[in-house]
């Protein structure tokens, strides 16, 4: 039989205090706001440091987010995922430690809004974002079954008084149905398809799949910082992660990202060269797939122009011809090579090992960005990376750099979406 275990934690600012978690739950563990645990009062303790999860099948995973401090069990360090025991003594960051046993239900606890996987269980603020779509999905459904009822039982005929639908029904139906009604399915099966001409929607993933693909998110997203030479993202939130995913369904959905695959194939070992030369990452190319979806003759209603979209005062100033036929902003060549002196002189103003906030200039403009760092330095924040600051940064921006990491790991996982993930 499934049961409930307790978190009962030991030492630190949370000591004396004991959480419960059932099958099909999770929950992060940190400082910040998003997290199910918080401990507020620990230094060591990360924004997300770790996770914890309830496999419906009794199993009890954690994982360590890419703490700063680290994590570990029966005083042996962390390096991977691993199935909690009872009565494993884990100490998270240096002071604060739990033990998880099996909940007694008469034992005293505090109250914690766990998220569930497998239904439409208690929410947080992280998870109801990861449910928004489903929920929003659920009310349109229900909706629209009482609105296909009454047509159905009033009888809505065309003006020769044969069939159900008239000339101008497609349009009216279409107006019954918002286009999130569409995207999120609203009937499943062959109602579906009859009704609105869908195909059966494939079968919803367990809670295991679920939190295996944002945990693989996070592992990506941790491997593409540390490939750009950025300290592992310890201040990253579950929220950055929910627009990762966003983006990368976005990007698959249709098989669309197999289109941008084949035309990167044409376009790389151009850039690739380009970057190299200048001793930069060649994931930084997959800004083209952000900009320009790898084309040439690109305009922006802004004027940028080409595959790295480069504003005319910007293409000038590191040497592209700029205006008529020869514009050389769709040259994939000498615009890659701007490109790659354009990124040399970011990382010189913001240090080799602040790429994403490189990148997060690309987007809004170096002296911004530059702006909202010297700001948190003179509030005498200890971190001034992308990670502290993107909460600062224009929206535009902050979803800029969770739309390249999606493109970035489709580029390093070309298969995976085309299983159905």
């Amino acid at each position: 039989m499934n049961r409930r275990i307790s978190i009962n934690f030991k030492s630190g600012p949370t000591a004396g205090q004991s959480f419960s978690i059932g099958p099909g739950e999770f929950a992060f563990i940190g400082s910040a706001e998003t997290c199910q645990i918080r401990i507020v009062d620990d230094p060591t303790i990360s924004l997300t440091h770790a996770c914890i999860f309830h496999d419906p099948a009794g199993v009890v995973r954690f994982k360590d987010m890419g703490s700063q401090f680290g994590t570990k069990r029966n005083g042996k360090l962390i390096t991977q995922n691993i199935d909690l025991k009872p009565g494993d003594r884990i100490t998270i960051g240096l002071t604060t430690t739990f033990q998880n046993g099996f909940w007694n239900a008469l034992q005293a606890t505090t109250f914690t809004k766990f998220s569930k996987l497998h239904d439409r269980g208690p929410k947080t603020v992280s998870s109801e974002l990861w449910y928004r779509r489903k929920t929003v999905g659920m009310s349109l459904a229900f909706g629209s079954a009482l609105l296909f009822i009454a047509f159905f039982v009033f009888g809505f005929k065309n003006s020769e008084g044969q069939g159900t639908v008239p000339p101008e029904g497609p349009s009216k139906r279409t107006a019954l149905m918002s286009a999130k009604g569409k995207d999120l399915g609203i009937f499943s099966g062959k109602l579906s398809a009859k009704l609105f001409g869908k195909k059966p929607k494939r079968a919803a993933k367990t809670s295991t799949e679920m939190i295996g693909d944002k945990l693989f998110i996070w592992d990506e997203i941790v491997a593409i910082s540390r490939r750009f030479g950025d300290p592992p993202p310890s201040a990253m939130d579950p929220g950055f992660v929910l627009e990762v995913e966003r983006h990368l369904r976005r990007f698959t959905k249709g098989g669309y990202h197999k289109l941008m695959l084949e035309r990167k194939e044409k376009f790389w070992p151009i850039i690739e060269k380009a970057l190299v030369a200048n001793g930069l990452p060649v994931e930084l190319g997959y800004i083209v797939w952000v900009e320009s979806n790898f084309q040439l003759e690109v305009v922006s209603p802004v004027g940028a122009l080409g595959p790295w979209q480069f504003m005319p005062e910007t293409a000038k100033e590191y040497g592209l011809a700029v205006g008529g036929k020869n514009d050389q902003r769709m040259n994939l060549e000498k615009s890659t090579d701007a490109a790659a002196k354009y990124f040399t002189g970011l990382l010189k103003m913001f240090g080799t090992e602040r790429y994403l906030l490189a990148i997060a200039s690309y987007n809004t403009g170096q002296n911004r960005v530059k702006r909202y760092q010297i700001a948190s330095t003179v509030n005498k924040e200890k971190v001034v990376d992308f990670w502290h600051l993107r909460f600062l940064l224009p929206t535009e921006t902050a979803e800029y750099v969770p739309k390249f990491m999606a493109a970035v790991i489709i580029g390093r996982n070309p298969g995976r979406w085309d299983v159905g993930h």
